[in-house]
This record gives C-alpha cells, structure tokens and sequence, in this order.
C-alpha cells in the first residue's frame, strides 16, 4: 500500500461554505423549509377561499345596498352590526349597565368603509373657472390653480403627497413643543416657551392617539415614557368639561390604538375616580370647576350654579368608554344622569339654552345656538348613541334638535356672483333669529350631521325636502368660506353676514334740493307737509320715517337677474386659534360623499397655515389677524391642534377606509377615537384585558395599584 498523499497546502473555504457544512445551518434550512411549505397549504386550501368567499359575500352585499339606495329616501348604508342588549326600562333616568358583548359571529360586513356615494345629487359644488377671493388675490393661494405657488404646494395633488406632509407638520409641531414646552400644558410657539394650564402635559396627553395614527411612532415612544413617570393628576382645580375631553378621553383613546396598554387604561381610571365628585350636586350634573387634589371624600351635595350646555352635556362619552374598558359601571351611570335630566328641561322644539342654572335647570336668557358653549352637547347627543346603540334617548334628543334648526335656525343668504348662496344656523333668542352670526365653532355641524347620514338618520319632513347630508353639504359652503374670504387665507373666529353697501362715491356731489315729505300728524287730524334734503335724516312728523340717500349708500342688489339681496361677512373676531371643525367637517363629508371638492378646499386651507402659521424654530401659532397680509402673529400652539386640526387634516387625505374606520370607532368632541361597543375593535381588547386580569389574579399582583402609581413601564 501506498502511503496517503497529504498536499502540502491547504484548501481555504469561503466563510459562507464553511457555515453550510455545519450541523446547525442544515437543520436551519430544513426547518425553514418545511415552514415555508406549511404556509404555501394553508394559504393555498384554507386562507385563499376564505378571501375569495368574503369578497364575494360583500360586492354582494353591496350591490343589495346599492339598489336599495335608489328607492330608499333614507341612508344609503344600514348600520354597522350592534351586540344584543336587553331593552333598556321605559324611564329615560335608568340607563343600562355596562355588560360584557359577545364575542363578534362570522365576518362582519363593514358598510361605513366604503366610498359609493356617487349621487351627483350630492355633489352640488364646484371649483370657480376663476378665483376671485381675497386669499387669491393677496396670499396666491388659488381654487382650481395647481400652479405650485410661493409655497411651492399648490402642485401636489396626489393624496398620499398631501397626507405626508401634513404628517411632516404634526412632526414639526412635536419638535417645537418637544424643545421648547416638554411635560407643560401648551407652547407657547412664537415666544418659544411653555404654558401652563392643568399642570397636566396636556398637548402629551392630548396627542397620544395622534401620535399612533399618523405613524410618528419614536415621537409616540417617549409620551408614553412621560406618562408612564411623570404624569400627575394630584393638582388643583380644573375644568370638568376640558380634562374630560382632553385627558380623560386622549387616555381612552391611547388605551385602543395601543392594542390595549394597561398604563392609559389605569391612568384613566384613576383619573375618573378623581372627577366623580364632581357630580354629586344638588341635580346630578357636573360642577363646572372641581379641586381634583387629593381625592378629598365629598362633603354632601352641593349648588352648581351658573353653567352652560356644553358643559352638562359632553362627558357621557369618556366616562362611558372608561367603564367599558374597566368594568366599572359608576363612571357611565353617574356621568349619563345629564340626559335624563336635560330631556325633562324647557326647550324650544328641541332646541336647550346655551346658559343654564345648573340647580333649578332653568334657562339663562332664552339663548340657543350651536355654537360657543352649546356645540358639543348637540355632537354628544349623536355620537353617545353610535357608541351604545341602547342610548336611544340621546338619538332622539339629536333629532329633534335637528328639526328644530331647520325650523329655527336654517338660513339661506346670497353672497354674490362668485359666491352663490350660502346656509348657516344662525343664533336665536326668545324664538326668533337674533342675528345671522357663523363661529368656526359651529361648523362642527355638517360633519356631524353627515355622520348621521351614514348611520341612517334623516330628519326631513318629506322626500321634497332636504335629507341631512344635501343639509349638511349646504352648511359646508360658508364654513369653508371663512377661510377663503381672509387675506391671509386663515380663518376669521365668528362672523356676522349683515347687508353689503356701496360705499360713497371718493367726490361728493352736490346736494338734491330739498324734498317735500308728507307725514301724517296724528294731533292735526291730517297731512302735514315739511322739507327735508334725502340725507338720511329723520323727516318731522309724527312717524318717524327714514328717506335714505341713493347717491351716498345704496343696498347692493342683483337688479338685473336675481333681485336678491347680497350679504357678506363682518368680522367678529379676526383672530384664529388653530381650530379644527371646518376639517372635521371636510373629512367627515369626504368619507359620506367621496366628493373631491372637499380635499381641494381642505387642501388650501392647510397651505395657509402652512404659510402665515408655522414657526421657523418648531410648532404653529394662533393669529391675532387674519385678514392682513403678512397677517398679525399671536403666540400659543393650543393643544387640540395636534389632537385635531393635525388628525382631521391627515385622515382627509387617507384613501385607506381602514384607517380609523367610522363603524369601529366614533370621535369624541378632542377627536378622540373611542371603540363603538361590541365592534370587533372592542369585544378583542376586552379579551386582552380578560387575561390579563386572570393571570393577574393567579399571580396575586396588584396591577391596578402598580399602574395607578407609576411604577410600571
């Protein structure tokens, strides 16, 4: 035998053949394998005809809908699936206690996801051939102009382009409360400092849920850290009506878009149970004010007071979502005592005065609106019943309500060639129309009358009359000229539309000789003559009659065509305050009609602030004019810009219906997401929670007090 040759160089592998050749990366190849195969059969024999038989269920069941809609006067989409709940007792003080919904049975059909609504009944506005605005002519911010602008935006009008940079703004607003206000209320965005309120971080709070919508997931990271350790509800007092919305709900909210993080769910409890004092007054409604420090027991039941609407009737919803999530029934049935107690109120067809006694439950001044101090309750009576369909008598309440403007408040005016007619609710006092006033606070109204829409509700008398979204989409047009009509392209606070006269003529001519007037005097028995120069004076008589001058002021009028009389807008306030309802208003409209019209004005809208309210350091700031170009800079960044205007904006321009689904979830008045009861959004986190209340329980842990305290991350 031969001895073995060995060579006297050895063979050098590359790393990736000697990795290979080990045991474990076969196995690990094998393994990967098998998975994959696995997946390709269950996709394959199970998962592919399940989507195919969904689908087909639902083009189905759409095309049912579709063909019902042309010969139904009611809504075009039914309402989304509701739990079984026993009927709740005839008397509208006892409400139902909150239950645990039964798990959700097959697929769930999804109507509200959709955009079929291509009524062109329903698309009754259009984009100007020409733009004469003031926002055009002085800011160059055009309808119907996709030149790209001294902004360079005009030229976007993809969608998704639209909606990523208005998350670009929401990032930009963090980074300037981030640097400049971190862990107080609000920023103070042009001085480049902090501001306190309730001592609570309110834009943190507020923001939570935005955070999560609009991805900003690492901006979303370190308020949840700031929650988690430094969130103190141990301050002074507060306003009821505003840390309920704010913070009670933006916790509610964080609680849901967070799969069901257990901090937001303990810190809401905790801070409810710091409100519930509150209510133990001499009605059961809602001390304005309340000294949440400490948690001092109650001292028996006390007087209100002066109060408003608004602040009665909009917390039902953030106590309710809380009891919901915790199992803990006090929190919706203390804070539902409002309806039973607002129904059993004077009212005006439905109507309820915006001021209020808070302990006789007695009107202050016969003032009804729905703007400042009133708007919400009117929101609250809606969605209070989208959350818990049991709630029939707040649904009730909302109808009337919207019958009552109709007869009450619906006003149609005439702005012009280049405006057309516009629609407003305008304010009534004892009954009758007081003055035609339009606050960006009321034009919450359309969106939520469109959201009626789509959960069937229709409140017109007859098929002559209009429904609710031809309504709502009428009340659009002169909310979203608040912004257009500015200088600045920002929108004025509140209005006035009052009669457009001419202005004098720059020479003043020369006097008409005097008139001969006949007056009757009473004393005479007869016709009395004087003279009087047609000035606008007063002529002498016993009447008092007015002879206005045609040649130094004329009412503007159409006199060849319409006759109508023309009205425009005087400014109540030329301030604005980042608002948010006019895009509230536009997304809710985008989501009923699919209308394109309504990207386009929300779209300008948002250049304009853009342009006149972004600050060069991080954040946004209010304005003080709006109607100057540059216009008049203010200072705060309030919070609900980031919890709404940002939000609203953001959604507009998602063309993804799964994005914060209108049948899975319902806004608070903060724009806060809450889950509608027994949806699959909220049977699925009550499960969550089920098991980790269980395994809680098994280990004997205090969760609750360890959250209540801080001391989980």
């Amino acid at each position: 035998m031969f001895p073995r040759y060995v060579s006297p160089y050895k063979v050098v592998r590359p790393s990736w053949q000697r990795l290979l050749r080990t045991r474990s990366a076969r196995l690990y190849i094998v393994a990967l394998g098998c998975f994959a195969l696995v997946t390709y059969v269950w996709f394959v024999f199970f998962l592919h005809p399940a989507l195919i038989a969904h689908n087909m269920r639902s083009e189905q069941r759409l095309e049912k809908d579709t063909d019902a809609s042309s010969t139904q006067y009611t809504a075009s989409f039914p309402s989304p699936p509701q739990r079984q709940i026993p009927q709740r007792p005839s008397t509208p003080e006892a409400f139902p206690r909150v239950t645990q919904p039964p798990p959700p049975t097959g697929v769930l059909f999804r109507p509200l996801r959709h955009y079929p609504h291509k009524d062109p009944k329903y698309r009754i506005w259009k984009l100007p051939a020409v733009d004469r605005s003031p926002r055009c002519i002085q800011s160059g911010v055009c309808d119907g102009n996709h030149t790209c602008g001294a902004d360079g935006l005009g030229c976007i009008t993809d969608a998704q382009q639209r909606k990523q940079r208005v998350r670009e703004a929401a990032r930009w607003t963090w980074k300037g409360y981030r640097q400049y206000a971190w862990g107080h209320d609000e920023l103070n965005a042009g001085s480049r400092s902090s501001r306190e309120w309730f001592n609570m971080g309110l834009t943190i709070v507020d923001s939570l849920d935005t955070l999560q919508i609009l991805g900003l997931m690492e901006e979303y990271a370190e308020a949840r850290f700031w929650v988690a350790n430094h969130l103190n509800f141990n301050q002074g007092e507060v306003s009821v009506f505003e840390t309920t919305i704010r913070i009670l709900g933006g916790l509610a909210a964080a609680f849901y878009h967070s799969g069901g993080d257990e901090l937001y769910l303990m810190k809401a409890v905790e801070f409810a149970e710091r409100l519930l004092p509150a209510f133990d007054t001499t009605t059961g409604l809602s001390l304005p004010h309340f000294n949440v420090r400490d948690m001092e027991p109650a001292r028996g039941r006390v007087a209100i007071g002066s109060t408003c609407l608004a602040e009665v009737a909009t917390l039902s919803m953030e106590f309710s979502a809380v009891s919901q999530i915790s199992g803990r029934s006090e929190f919706r049935d203390t804070a539902m005592i409002s309806w039973s107690k607002l129904s059993t109120m004077h009212n005006m067809d439905g109507l309820y005065c915006t001021f209020l006694n808070g302990d006789s439950l007695s009107c202050h001044g016969n003032h009804y609106t729905f703007g400042a101090s009133a708007d919400s309750a009117y929101e609250y009576m809606l969605k209070q019943w989208i959350l818990n369909r049991n709630d029939t008598l707040c649904v009730k309440m909302f109808k009337k309500a919207i019958e009552a403007m109709r007869k009450h408040m619906l006003t149609q005016l005439w702005m012009g060639e280049d405006i057309g007619d516009v629609w407003i609710a305008a304010e009534n006092e004892n009954g009758q129309i007081k003055m035609n006033v339009l606050e960006h606070l009321t034009c919450f109204l359309p969106g939520t009358m469109a959201l009626g829409h789509m959960y069937g509700i229709n409140t017109a008398n007859s098929q002559d009359e209009d429904d609710d979204l031809t309504v709502a989409i009428k009340l659009m047009k002169a909310c979203y000229e608040l912004y257009h009509q500015t200088a600045s392209g920002v929108a004025f606070d509140s209005v006035t539309l009052v009669p457009h006269y001419l202005s004098p003529p720059p020479e003043k001519p020369p006097l008409p000789p005097p008139a001969t007037v006949q007056t009757v005097d009473p004393s005479q028995g007869g016709t009395t003559t004087s003279s009087a120069s047609l000035t606008g004076t007063t002529a002498p008589g016993g009447s008092g009659q007015q002879v206005v001058s045609n040649t130094r002021r004329r009412l503007l009028q159409d006199g060849q065509s319409t006759g109508k009389i023309m009205y425009r807008f005087e400014p109540r306030s030329r301030e604005n305050f980042l608002r948010p309802e006019v895009a509230e208003s536009l997304f809710y409209l985008w989501r009923a009609t699919g209308d394109p019209i309504y990207r386009e004005w929300g779209w300008n809208m948002f250049r304009a602030y853009e342009r006149w309210c972004r600050v060069s350091t991080g954040g946004y700031q209010v304005l003080s004019n709006v109607d100057t170009v540059p216009p008049a800079a203010g200072n705060k960044m309030e919070s609900f810009w980031m919890a709404e205007t940002m939000k609203y904006f953001y959604l507009l321009f998602s063309d993804d219906p799964d994005e914060v689904p209108l049948d899975e979830f319902v806004f608070n008045t903060e724009a806060h997401p809450l889950a509608i009861w027994g949806t699959e959004t909220d049977v699925r986190l009550r499960e969550v929670l089920s098991r980790f209340h269980a395994q809680a329980r098994k280990q004997g842990t205090d969760a609750v007090g360890k959250f209540a305290h801080g001391s989980i991350t």
